[in-house]
């Protein structure tokens, strides 16, 4: 019953993108024909993606005679993953509600699949958000409605808190900095919507990340978060890439924790790293940040990284600390700001 009901609320949006508003179905023979409709939709990608893919081998002949390749088997696309990808490349990017047809497709797809399957699927799911949120940011540049209520934290009219029921339900939230607004995702959407499909490292990527967008890392060019909380970033990515080395989004972990440790041993624009270029003298912020890093996390190799840095800030051997910089922006462990 309950896979019928996703598959009828999935039917009736995918009609009413092709023909308009769908009434509720009145008699049975109308909701049968409204889902055998929508499945005739879905088997068509199907049979589409697996024509396009043919598992078939193929023939490779020299005419040279030299030599002759009976059976070259081309690697292939799963069918389940090839006709989600399908159907998300057939979305409108630049349409917010992409985003719930997209994630209802995807729980009538991979229900009862393998949590790597999952993973692979999510991971187009998480490139459709991400293209979304940029199209979403660069109408809001160009949008004449008046956010100043929002932003300053007054009741707003119907138009806005329309706008954002609409960010809500599909996975994105209306937010402010500066003076500017701006969208951004909504991890307690992906968590709640996906964790009972996705893998475990997944699961716990997705509640971290959660947690970092809560919390936030700068504003107004400084950093908001306390030392101790920036230690913690690093060392989690630390932990994680080393428990977790196959991840699917391995990649953006390496980054986020490359971004966390640079900051770390630069500082931040308005956080900087000495409290007088002139003294160099450590300012308070990263005195408290390494102390923390080494008393809590002395194994780490963060911490076997940082501390011969510390020591020579310490003693304002300040050549001393570019050359372990400059040999660390060598080896791809931080960024270059220069």
């Amino acid at each position: 019953m309950q896979e019928w009901f996703l598959f009828w609320n999935f039917a009736k949006r995918i009609l009413s993108k092709l023909s308009g508003k769908i009434p509720e179905p009145n008699i049975v023979m109308s909701a049968f024909l409204r889902i055998f409709f929508a499945s005739a939709i879905i088997t068509v990608v199907l049979i589409t993606t697996a024509c396009k893919r043919s598992s078939k081998p193929v023939t490779v002949s020299n005419k040279n005679n030299y030599q002759t390749i009976d059976t070259v088997l081309v690697n292939q696309e799963n069918q389940t993953i090839a006709a989600f990808r399908s159907f998300v490349d057939s979305l409108e990017n630049t349409d917010v509600t992409s985003a719930l047809l997209a994630t209802d497709y995807f729980k009538m797809m991979f229900a009862g699949q393998s949590k790597g399957l999952c993973d692979t699927a999510y991971v187009i799911f998480q490139e459709l958000m991400d293209t979304i949120l940029v199209k979403q940011n660069e109408r809001l540049e160009t949008d004449t409605t008046d956010f100043s209520p929002f932003v300053s934290g007054e009741k707003t009219g119907r138009k806005i808190n329309d706008f954002r029921g609409l960010l809500q339900k599909n996975g994105f939230s209306l937010r402010s900095s500066e003076g500017m607004v701006y969208i951004q995702l909504n991890y307690n959407y992906l968590i709640q919507h996906f964790s009972a499909l996705v893998s475990e490292p997944m699961i716990e990527y997705l509640t971290e990340i959660n947690i970092e967008h809560k919390e936030g890392f700068a504003d107004d060019a400084a950093i908001i978060i306390t030392p101790e909380k920036h230690v913690d970033r690093v060392i989690w990515y630390e932990n994680f890439i080393s428990k977790y080395p196959t991840f699917i989004l391995i990649d953006n972990c390496k980054k986020y924790h490359k971004a966390y440790f640079t900051y770390l041993l630069n500082g931040f624009n308005n956080t900087t790293l000495f409290t007088s270029t002139e003294s160099h003298e450590l300012s308070n912020y990263f005195a408290k940040a390494y102390s923390y890093l080494i008393k809590k996390y002395p194994d780490s190799e963060t911490t076997l990284l940082t501390l011969p840095y510390y020591e020579a800030l310490k003693k304002k051997q300040i050549a001393e600390a570019n050359e372990l910089l400059k040999k660390y922006l060598i080896k791809g462990l931080v960024f270059n700001l220069h």
